[in-house]
């Protein structure tokens, strides 16, 4: 397995989402839903779009589960990474050196931001040069704030000045962008609302009427003609869907 390239790429999303898993039990439960999204239709006797539905949530959904850990565990050191910045100058200003404001931080910050300080630490302690295990904590959490703190103290490693000051600056910069960003995500909020409400109405009006009415339905799903339309109404509404995704999406 480990000749296989993108192999490497899933074990980093791994590791960034905190599992312990490995590969090869993300693999297996990735086939066993796969194999139940292809037999399970065939055991109930489901029209083609639901099979196909259902296949496609039996592939997707590991993978989706998988990068929605990380997106939360990402998106929760982000918010603990001006605290981090403050910690590590205020533990600068006391004189102790920074491998040991590493452990420091590892020990008395809270998790998740703390095992990635852990694990650098650990590192630099197995012999890992410090530029090198620092690039390893940016790899590991693809965060731009992070990246900036490590560049940070990068620079004043090898061109000196005032790391803690620094430090202080990254986190009111932090702190500002949260700020912002928070702004964004409340003034979009109607827009989200809205892409939610408009891409699973159709699918909840039509699950009710198949349960109140099923004959009504059954041309949808068995005459071609109500096939085709619905393949045109599920394409119609995901690019609806990703259109709004679009313009409420904003980066700060």
């Amino acid at each position: 397995m480990r000749r296989i390239p993108q192999l490497a790429a899933l074990d980093r999303l791994l590791l960034q989402a905190g599992l312990a898993w490995t590969v090869a039990q993300f693999l297996g439960v990735s086939a066993s839903a796969l194999l139940a999204g292809l037999l399970l239709p065939q055991l109930w006797d489901l029209p083609t779009p639901a099979a196909l539905a259902a296949l496609a949530a039996g592939g997707l959904l590991p993978g989706g589960l998988l990068l929605r850990a990380r997106a939360a565990r990402l998106k929760k050191i982000e918010q603990q990474l001006p605290e981090a910045a403050d910690f590590l100058g205020r533990a600068l200003r006391a004189g102790h050196s920074f491998a040991n404001v590493l452990q420091m931080a590892g020990e008395e910050m809270p998790d998740p931001i703390a095992a990635e300080f852990r694990f650098a630490h650990r590192e630099i302690n197995y012999g890992v040069p410090m530029n090198e295990a620092l690039h390893n904590l940016a790899t590991r959490v693809p965060l731009t704030d992070l990246r900036y703190l490590v560049i940070a103290v990068l620079i004043q490693r090898e061109s000196g000045g005032n790391l803690a000051e620094i430090l202080g600056s990254i986190s009111r910069l932090i702190r500002a962008r949260l700020k912002l960003l928070g702004q964004v995500r409340v003034m979009s909020a109607e827009g989200r609302m809205s892409a939610w409400i408009l891409g699973l109405l159709p699918i909840g009006v039509l699950l009710v009427m198949t349960v109140v009415n099923p004959e009504y339905v059954r041309p949808l799903w068995h005459d071609p003609t109500g096939v085709r339309l619905m393949w045109y109404a599920a394409g119609i509404s995901a690019l609806g869907v990703c259109w709004m995704r679009s313009l409420i999406r904003i980066r700060v």
